[in-house]
């Protein structure tokens, strides 16, 4: 039994693109990232997301096809403020990350002010880390997503992406 419905859905899909008939699978949640073919993705979404929440159907869509994309076993361990930490593991000065074009991105991420503007925001940020081979924890962001309309969710989920990016967490708070 998962804690929520992100856990849920992350673990839904990686069984069935793992499954026998996993490429079709695949290949119809793939689809969910371009407007022109998302439809095609709904068979698989209608059962978690409410397909006329555009937050909803964008979130359930870039996270589905994200995983998809990388033909994950398992989810991720690590946040998006981690994975963009990791991206510039080459930079060791705070004056050089925080030029960093990973800090750029994240600027951009803790600017949005809703549910879609971050699902739209975070796809190509889903991309880079996938083309370094880092693999984020996919249930913790859909939930962030999902959550992000709430001005309290939204806050602590900047502050700790901010705090993962810069490394500046308490243990107890990690």
């Amino acid at each position: 039994m998962h804690n929520n419905r992100g856990e849920a859905f992350v673990s839904y899909v990686i069984k069935r693109i793992n499954d026998s008939d996993g490429k079709s699978f695949a290949a119809k949640l793939k689809r969910a990232e371009s407007e022109s073919t998302e439809y095609q993705s709904w068979e698989i979404l209608t059962h978690w997301a409410d397909l006329d929440s555009e937050t909803q159907r964008k979130a359930f869509g870039i996270i589905g096809a994200s995983i998809a994309h990388q033909a994950l076993k398992q989810d991720g361990t690590i946040s998006l403020g981690k994975g963009l930490r990791l991206s510039a593991k080459d930079i060791t000065s705070a004056d050089e990350l925080a030029k960093s074009s990973e800090a750029s991105r994240l600027r951009r991420l803790i600017s949005c002010k809703s549910g879609i503007e971050l699902a739209n925001t975070v796809k190509p940020i889903i991309r880079l880390l996938e083309s370094r081979d880092i693999t984020i924890c996919y249930s913790r962001l859909l939930n962030e997503i999902l959550f992000f309309d709430s001005d309290i969710s939204r806050e602590k989920t900047c502050i700790n992406w901010a705090q993962d990016f810069f490394g500046r967490r308490s243990e107890e708070e990690k």
